[in-house]
C-alpha cells in the first residue's frame, strides 16, 4: 500500500507555525530563480490580497507592500517533512 501527500504550502505552513503570528499577517516565502526573486509560497492573508505562487516579488510588494518577505530554507523543509514522516510512521 502506498500513500501520497502533497504540502503545496509546506514552508509557509511550517513558517506559520514556529511563530504563529504570522497567521494574522500576509506571509510569502521567495526564491531565486534565473537570478530574479520570485514568490514560492504564500498563506492565506497574502493569498486574500492578491499574491499567488510564481509572481515576481516585485509585483508583490506592489500589491501587498506589508508583506512578510521570508527567503526559502530548503533544509529546514526536508527536517520537518523528515519529522512529519517520522511521526505519521506511527499509523503505517
Amino acid at each position: 500500500r502506498y500513500c501520497s501527500l502533497y504540502f503545496p504550502r509546506l514552508a509557509v505552513d511550517r513558517l506559520e507555525r514556529e511563530v504563529p503570528a504570522r497567521r494574522a499577517r500576509a506571509l510569502a516565502v521567495v526564491h531565486e530563480e534565473r537570478g530574479h526573486p520570485y514568490v514560492a509560497s504564500v498563506n492565506v492573508v497574502a493569498r486574500q490580497t492578491g499574491l499567488r505562487a510564481g509572481m515576481r516579488v516585485a509585483d508583490a510588494r506592489a500589491l501587498a507592500p506589508q508583506v512578510e518577505l521570508v527567503p526559502a530554507d530548503p533544509a529546514a523543509d526536508a527536517a520537518w517533512l523528515q519529522r512529519l514522516l517520522e511521526w505519521s510512521n506511527q499509523y503505517s
